[in-house]
């Protein structure tokens, strides 16, 4: 994850059950926010396996945000 504010980073390590699915975020909100500190923040992320799909869809009820695929 990065920040706007500076080149410091966030990372972590998920292991992805065979034809699963995970939250990525889910245990990881009060990490994430201290790091982003209120402030625009993004996610990048590498796969070793080529048939990795996603999906992102989020309501921090001050609207939906989502996206269909991943690159």
């Amino acid at each position: 994850m990065y920040r706007a504010s500076d080149a410091k980073t966030l990372t972590w390590d998920i292991e992805l059950p065979y034809n699963g699915t995970i939250d990525i975020l889910e245990d990881k909100a009060e990490a994430i926010n201290n790091f982003l500190q209120h402030e625009a923040g993004w996610v990048a992320l590498t796969c070793n396996s080529p048939f990795i799909t996603g999906f992102y869809i989020t309501d921090y009820n001050k609207g939906v945000i989502g996206a269909d695929h991943l690159y």
